[in-house]
């Protein structure tokens, strides 16, 4: 199985053998040099790969193997991708590919109902219903990081790494840069997002009601989800960071 996990930044994609992870290929996304390069690094992988069933995680909204929506992809909305890329694909959102991956081989192994959160160049939500990824009627369940917090702001805007980078420099950093700075501000931009992931994951728990919400991403440290659980109300301090890392999203591609 040829696992793809297609991000804002960078597309990481390998060889998925019985849960274990035989090869592997990341390039840059490149996005704002447009639909074209971005479809090529794909075509790239592939070739690279070889043969076999794909299943790509794609950070946005689509129907089938077309692409709706993808907020840090803007060039590849309305491209269906099994067409672009002709070749047979299963597509699904990205956190829920995390989710799914933490729920087979990490954090969840064992539950059968959990979110997975991500804290990476966007905000990505993931819901897993009785084991299989839930999507509703129209694609949309689980994008709860475009929902909007009490002052309007989208929570996206609040929790990405972007977001935290900015809210803390002014400018669009890494928030792993932030948080190995182990300054007073470091510190004091760790306990604000701590505080709004536990608002965002309460909300979470209120439409789901899961057995586990695991929390991975590149702005994601084990303090941060500490402390976002030492946040929650009684009975809800369900938080888990991801033990699977940058592989949970290629283990559950895989899965689809």
């Amino acid at each position: 199985m040829i696992a793809i996990d297609l991000g804002g930044t960078k597309i990481a994609a390998a060889v998925v053998n019985r849960g274990k992870i035989t090869k592997r290929v990341t390039v840059p996304t490149g996005a704002r040099k447009g639909k074209r390069h971005v479809l090529n690094q794909l075509r790239k992988i592939l070739k690279e790969l070889g043969p076999g069933r794909v299943g790509i995680g794609v950070p946005g909204t689509f129907h089938g193997t077309k692409l709706r929506h993808l907020p840090n992809i803007r060039c590849l909305d309305g491209v269906d991708l099994a067409k672009a890329l002709k070749r047979k694909i299963q597509i699904q959102n990205d956190a829920a590919c995390f989710a799914l991956g933490e729920l087979h081989y990490g954090a969840a192994r064992g539950k059968r109902t959990i979110v997975g959160v991500t804290l990476g160049t966007g905000l990505g939500t993931g819901v897993i219903i009785e084991k299989k990824p839930y999507r509703g009627a129209r694609c949309l369940a689980g994008e709860l990081g475009h929902t909007r917090s009490r002052d309007g702001t989208q929570w996206e805007n609040l929790l990405s790494g972007k977001a935290i980078s900015k809210r803390h420099t002014g400018k669009e950093t890494r928030a792993s840069d932030i948080w190995n700075s182990s300054t007073k501000a470091a510190k004091t931009t760790q306990k604000e997002t701590a505080q709004l992931l536990a608002v965002f994951c309460e909300n979470l728990i209120r439409a789901y009601d899961p057995d586990l919400i695991v929390i991975g991403g590149g702005a994601a440290t084990k303090i941060v989800v500490r402390d976002a659980n030492k946040n929650m109300p009684r009975g809800c301090k369900i938080l888990k960071k991801s033990s699977l890392g940058v592989d949970a999203a290629l283990l559950g591609a895989a899965r689809l």
